[in-house]
C-alpha cells in the first residue's frame, strides 16, 4: 500500500513538473532573443508611454473619485488587481497625468516585505525626503500632495502583530486624507482578507477593480512591443505581413481566452509560445490552455504555501517557516519540492515567488476550490 502511495505521489510530482514546463518558455529560446525584446515582454511597471494602452473605464472611475475628493469627500482610492494586471503601471500613469511630479510620492515595500511600522515610516521618509514622525512628514508635504502606496499585501504577515502596519496605514488615511490623497494598490485576495479583519474598505471613497483588456487591447499591446523591436514573427506558414485581419483577430481572441484579459499573462503567454528564432524572425504557435487538473491533486501543505505566496506576492524563507509554526525542516522540504517542480522561483536571497507563467493557472484551480 505504501509503495502504491509513493508511486501515485511521484506521478503527481512529475505531472506538475511537466505542466509547469509546458506553460514556461524554454531558456535556450529566451537566451537567443535580444535583451530588449525580453524586457518588452517582462511585465515591468515602468513602461514607455508609447506602449501604454488606455484604460478608459478605470481612468473614468479614478477621475470621478478624484472629483469627489476635491469637493470634500475625503478618503483614499484603492486599485485592486491580480498579479501582472497592471496595478503599478496604472497608478504611475494616472498619477503622472493628473498630479505634478514633485507632489506625487510613490512608496514601495521592502523586497522581503515587512509588518513593522517603523519600516513603513522609514520608507515614507525616504520617498518624501522628510525626516520626523508621521505628523511631521504630513505637515511638511507640499499642498495637494499624493502618496501612492504600492503592494499593500507586502505590509502584513500571519502573526499576532502582523496587522499592525496595515492598521497603521488605515488610520493614517482616516486621519490625514483631508490633507493628502492616498492611492493604494493591492491584489484582490489580500484585500478581501484585510477587509474581513479590519474593514479596510471603510477608509476608501472608491474601490477600483481593474478591468480586463479585451482582445483588441491585447493585440495592440503585444504588437506595439513586438514591432518596436525590429523582429518579425511567423505563425504556421503565415508571415507576419501575410496575416489577414481575420486570422489576427482569431489569434488574439485565443490570447484573450488564455489570459482572461490580464495584460501581463498575455505578454508572458506570447513569450512562452515562441518555438524558435531564426535571424530576425520568431516562430510562434497559438496559445492553448493547458490541462491543469493535476494541480488540484497537490497535497494540502503545497497548496497552503502557494496560496500564501499568492496573497503576499512573495515570501521569505523565515516567513514561510512561520506559516508552518517555525518547523524549518518541514518548510524547507516544501520549498525545495515546489522549486523542483517549477511552481516557485527564488528571487534574491531567500525570497520566493510563484512562477509567473503557471500562476494564472494556479489561480483558476484555487478559486475553483474556494481557497482564494
Amino acid at each position: 500500500m505504501q509503495n502504491n502511495i509513493s508511486i501515485i505521489s511521484l506521478f503527481i510530482f512529475l505531472s506538475i513538473e511537466i505542466a509547469s514546463a509546458l506553460v514556461s518558455p524554454e531558456q535556450k529560446i529566451l537566451n537567443k532573443l535580444p535583451q530588449y525584446y525580453r524586457n518588452l515582454f517582462s511585465c515591468q511597471s515602468s513602461i514607455n508611454e508609447d506602449f501604454w494602452i488606455k484604460r478608459e473605464k478605470d481612468e473614468a472611475l479614478f477621475k470621478t473619485a478624484l472629483r469627489r475628493y476635491q469637493t470634500g469627500n475625503y478618503g483614499g482610492i484603492i486599485i485592486i488587481g491580480e498579479q501582472n494586471s497592471g496595478k503599478t503601471a496604472f497608478c504611475r500613469n494616472i498619477t503622472g497625468k493628473l498630479f505634478r511630479k514633485e507632489k506625487a510620492f510613490h512608496l514601495f515595500p521592502l523586497q522581503e516585505g515587512s509588518s513593522i511600522i517603523n519600516d513603513f515610516l522609514n520608507e515614507l521618509q525616504k520617498v518624501t525626503n522628510i525626516q520626523g514622525s508621521l505628523s511631521e512628514i504630513i505637515e511638511n508635504l507640499p499642498a495637494e500632495s499624493t502618496i501612492i502606496i504600492h503592494d499593500l499585501e507586502l505590509w502584513w504577515n500571519r502573526s499576532e502583530s502582523g496587522w499592525e502596519t496595515v492598521e497603521f496605514i488605515a488610520k493614517t488615511i482616516n486621519q490625514y486624507s483631508s490633507k493628502v490623497l492616498f492611492v493604494v494598490n493591492t491584489n484582490p485576495h489580500a484585500f478581501n482578507l484585510m477587509n474581513k479583519v479590519i474593514n479596510l474598505q471603510n477608509e476608501f471613497i472608491q474601490v477600483i477593480p481593474l478591468m480586463p483588456f479585451d482582445s483588441r487591447d491585447l493585440q495592440e499591446m503585444i504588437m506595439r512591443r513586438h514591432r518596436s523591436s525590429g523582429l518579425r514573427f511567423k505563425i504556421g506558414s503565415h508571415e507576419e505581413e501575410q496575416l489577414s485581419e481575420i486570422r489576427a483577430a482569431r489569434l488574439f481572441n485565443k490570447y484573450f481566452d488564455y489570459s482572461e484579459g490580464n495584460p501581463g499573462t498575455a505578454l508572458l503567454g506570447w513569450m512562452s509560445n515562441i518555438q524558435k528564432i531564426n535571424d530576425q524572425t520568431i516562430l510562434i504557435q497559438q496559445p492553448h490552455i493547458p490541462e491543469i487538473r493535476v494541480l488540484s491533486e497537490m497535497n494540502d501543505d503545497w497548496k497552503t504555501l502557494l496560496v500564501q505566496i499568492i496573497i503576499h506576492k512573495r515570501l521569505t524563507r523565515n516567513r514561510i517557516a512561520g506559516i508552518f509554526h517555525s518547523d524549518e525542516a518541514k518548510s524547507d522540504e516544501i520549498i525545495n519540492s515546489l522549486w523542483r517542480t517549477g511552481l516557485i522561483e527564488q528571487r534574491q536571497k531567500d525570497i520566493f515567488v510563484i512562477n509567473h507563467y503557471i500562476e494564472p493557472h494556479l489561480l483558476k484551480v484555487f478559486k475553483a476550490e474556494h481557497l482564494l
